[in-house]
């Protein structure tokens, strides 16, 4: 779904993800086995059409919003809120940090928070989840900060690459009145 106004943050802003951003660096993110590790595109090639498609499709969906981090002027990374049921009013979160000048800084923290805050008060949801590898401590750390409870463990669940040995993963929760504004 298409939301056209910049939401603001400290360090960070928010704007639509657009076709147009669909660039080289941003493909070379999603092609690297560092930075998508723990991503579920990681299972495929990308390539600047594929990305288009992408994105495109969730400008049009009905039960998806993405949004380009902006940092120093520089489109740095991605955070989606997706998966939104209408009736129950709750929807899944996920972010990618690209460029990694921007890691160890609070920029995922606040990108997850003010997605969150977006997902909450601004759509009006009653619950916002996360799901997260085991593995991932930052994801874990950056979800933590906006108030998010750990509510399951799936054992052995998924594995990070083809042939790993599976390891757990863990869904974590953020009810409304529990939401942590940074």
């Amino acid at each position: 779904m298409r939301y056209d106004k910049i939401i603001q943050g400290k360090k960070i802003y928010l704007r639509q993800l657009e076709v147009e951003d669909c660039k080289q660096y941003y493909i070379d993110w999603l092609n690297n086995e560092e930075l998508n590790k723990f991503l579920e595109p990681r299972w495929q090639t990308h390539t600047i059409s594929s990305n288009q498609k992408y994105v495109q499709k969730a400008i049009d969906s009905d039960d998806m919003y993405i949004f380009a981090i902006i940092a120093d002027g520089k489109h740095i990374g991605n955070v989606h809120i997706g998966n939104i049921h209408p009736i129950y009013k709750f929807g899944s979160i996920g972010c990618l940090i690209g460029d990694k000048d921007y890691w160890g800084k609070g920029i995922a923290s606040e990108a997850i928070n003010l997605i969150c805050d977006f997902g909450l008060n601004t759509l009006n949801l009653h619950k916002i989840q996360a799901c997260i590898y085991a593995d991932n401590i930052g994801s874990q750390k950056a979800t933590l900060k906006s108030g998010f409870v750990k509510e399951a463990v799936y054992r052995k669940q998924r594995f990070i690459h083809k042939g790993d040995e599976y390891c757990d993963y863990y869904e974590y929760g953020l009810l409304k009145e529990e939401f942590i504004k940074l």
